[in-house]
């Protein structure tokens, strides 16, 4: 089982590069979908209130059909708060 590598430590936060990849398979259908999760970033390591964000792109591909689904996640502000789990998508047929 591979792990997570901690890709980056820059002052008062780190990124964590996910390797795990998540494949969905539906009972019924047979429809086999393969996620590519982003980034993971934790910041306050050293002094303040821990927090993690996952700016960037998730990848959701439909095995099956070649469809593809990439969800760009918005970086939070300086402390969190400032934007609350936004993000854009973007469908991509193949």
């Amino acid at each position: 089982m591979l792990e997570p590598v901690i890709e980056t430590i820059k002052s008062n936060a780190c990124y964590i590069l996910p390797y795990h990849r998540t494949r969905v398979t539906l009972k019924k259908s047979g429809i086999v979908f393969d996620l590519v999760p982003p980034l993971t970033k934790i910041n306050n390591l050293i002094f303040g209130r821990t927090w993690i964000d996952s700016p960037g792109e998730m990848v959701m591909t439909n095995l099956t059909t070649g469809d593809k689904v990439v969800l760009y996640f918005q970086p939070c502000g300086w402390f969190g708060y400032d934007i609350d789990h936004q993000f854009l998508v973007a469908f991509v047929a193949e």
